[in-house]
């Protein structure tokens, strides 16, 4: 049987698109067709205009190949401007709103020849606020977020790429949620310009895909310069089960296991490491940080329509208003000194194994689920993948994370699509 187009990885896309197997029309077609057969049941979707894509995608057709992405559909995360599109930042005080200038990362995109599909949902401001998208395996269930539309509509074949933003757990948590690949980098890999900012020094841009090699050539276009990706074996692994272990559910702990004996059955070197003291304080750290830079790029509208921020952020926002000048400096004091211990670790071990989420996507109903394996890491700026499992007799997938050295980005991605491969023959 013919394989859909809409399932195509961003790599099979393009190889399509350029040996005239497809068209670039033929492609975003596919894409919107499972898109709206989808849409009133996953809602995965702020914006979208099917003429416009295909517009788009005609360009494309007729015009010079611009780069691998060229003629390939991706969507963006509605806390990302773009000035052919609404975006509403998940809020209620941006219904409709227009922007006058696309994001640096849409220019980026647009240059490439990448088609814009539409616009996914976001939590409010990115942040905890659950928006209406459901996890496409199980619609009771969340996506997780504040990337929840860009991870349900990757996971759920609408597009083969999509933008997501990570304050804590934004990109991590939702993709191991949906069973999909994703990628965080080092902290200002990418440009936020254009982004609407909830805490500046740790808001980091990444995105969605159905493989390893399709970040490979996201990342091309976003860092605007070359990085090669390619297989490459860790040598040695530090399986990290972290301050937050406690909550770690049964089936992550079946998960840890399972993926120590895959890396030792291909002779890598493993090691289960415990952190240092310090780490125990590490994502209250986070949150701190999170919440006190809050307040500074939400206080207008704090101040001037309280009555349209949802009750979770504004209570979040006033505790965050509550964090002394002391407190804030401790918190980064902590930060840097787990920076620098973090690179002892990585001078005797080339890769960080520690899962991405708790457990499988709680219930809908729960709220987005808890970012307790993700803010550590964006604390300390560091690049991370998501690879997806599927356990036996599980109904929802689960991730393992991924950590990377930072400012390695090129060797964490090359080593995901090594372990991507490990995972595919498990």
């Amino acid at each position: 049987m013919k394989k859909a187009l809409n399932t195509f990885s961003a790599v099979a896309a393009t190889e399509a698109i350029q040996s005239g197997a497809c068209t670039s029309e033929q492609l975003v077609q596919n894409c919107l067709d499972r898109l709206q057969s989808r849409e009133n049941e996953v809602h995965a979707w702020q914006y979208f205009n099917p003429e416009y894509a295909l517009e788009q995608a005609r360009d494309c057709d007729r015009t010079e190949r611009r780069s691998a992405l060229h003629g390939v559909p991706v969507g963006i995360k509605d806390i990302i401007d773009t000035a052919d599109m609404p975006t509403d930042y998940g809020s209620a005080i941006f219904n409709a709103h227009q922007p006058e200038a696309d994001a640096r990362c849409i220019e980026l995109l647009k240059n490439a020849g990448a088609v814009i599909l539409g616009k996914t949902v976001t939590t409010e401001f990115a942040y905890l606020n659950p928006g209406p998208t459901r996890n496409p395996h199980n619609l009771q269930h969340t996506p997780g977020g504040s990337s929840s539309g860009s991870a349900a509509a990757v996971a759920d074949q609408h597009v083969p790429l999509a933008l997501g933003t990570q304050t804590a757990g934004s990109i991590i948590r939702p993709a191991s949620y949906c069973g999909v690949v994703a990628y965080k980098p080092s902290f200002d890999s990418y440009s936020s310009a254009g982004i609407h900012p909830f805490a500046p020094s740790l808001d980091t841009l990444g995105g969605f895909a159905r493989s390893v090699a399709d970040l490979g050539l996201l990342a091309n276009v976003l860092a605007n310069k070359e990085i090669i990706v390619e297989t490459r074996r860790p040598k040695s692994i530090a399986m990290v089960k972290g301050p937050a272990w406690s909550a770690a559910e049964e089936e992550t702990h079946e998960l840890f296991q399972l993926i120590h004996e895959l890396m030792s059955k291909n002779d890598i070197s493993v090691q289960e490491v415990q952190l240092p003291l310090e780490f125990d304080e590490i994502n209250e750290a986070q949150r701190f940080i999170q919440l006190k830079e809050c307040t500074q790029n939400l206080n207008k509208y704090y101040e001037n329509t309280p009555d349209k921020l949802s009750e979770k952020l504004r209570l979040d926002y006033e505790y965050g208003m509550t964090i002394s000048d002391n407190d804030m400096r401790h918190a980064y004091e902590l930060v840097e000194n787990c920076k620098k211990a973090i690179k002892t670790l990585f001078a005797n071990h080339e890769l960080i194994v520690t899962p991405a989420s708790a457990g499988s996507a709680p219930l809908a109903e729960s709220g987005t689920g808890d970012p307790v394996f993700n803010r550590m890491w964006t604390a300390m700026h560091l690049p991370c993948v998501n690879l997806p499992v599927w356990l036996k007799k599980r109904s929802l997938p689960l991730g393992i994370q991924l950590v990377g050295e930072f400012g390695q980005d090129a060797r964490v991605l090359s080593n995901a699509l090594c372990i991507e491969q490990y995972l595919s023959k498990k």
